[in-house]
């Protein structure tokens, strides 16, 4: 009953807890808190990036540490309105942390490739060629 008046915004979180008698909700919503931190994708990033470094990967570390710090910085410049809606992106377009930019072939970047591989031309011999 509480858990449907909750779902329909007919009671507030505190009400719930009180009706479903927890004795600390405090700490439920720390948990959940902290639940949504480690969903964060550049949580988990950093934690590999953490990882990679404990292990001595340091330039794979520093690679995707200065990637991450990129995606930041577009992110906080988004959030400032660093560039009006609608305007040209600067520089190469972006993957995810730890790729290179579109369009750069750099030998320590991850390439993911989506769907099945392209099957290579055929030469046209009908031609001689």
């Amino acid at each position: 009953m509480a858990m449907s008046e909750l779902e329909r915004g007919l009671i507030d979180t505190e009400t719930y807890y009180k009706i479903r008698r927890y004795e600390d909700p405090t700490t439920i919503r720390k948990g959940v808190l902290r639940d949504m931190i480690y969903k964060d994708p550049a949580v988990i990033e950093q934690g590999v990036i953490n990882a990679l470094r404990e292990e001595g990967f340091n330039e794979m570390a520093d690679q995707r540490q200065a990637e991450l710090d990129r995606m930041k910085l577009d992110r906080v410049m988004g959030m400032e309105g660093a560039a009006p809606e609608g305007a040209p992106e600067q520089g190469p377009p972006r993957r995810g942390p730890g790729q290179a930019p579109v369009g750069v072939d750099s030998p320590g970047a991850i390439v993911r490739q989506r769907g099945p591989n392209p099957t290579p031309p055929m030469p046209n011999t009908a031609f001689g060629g």
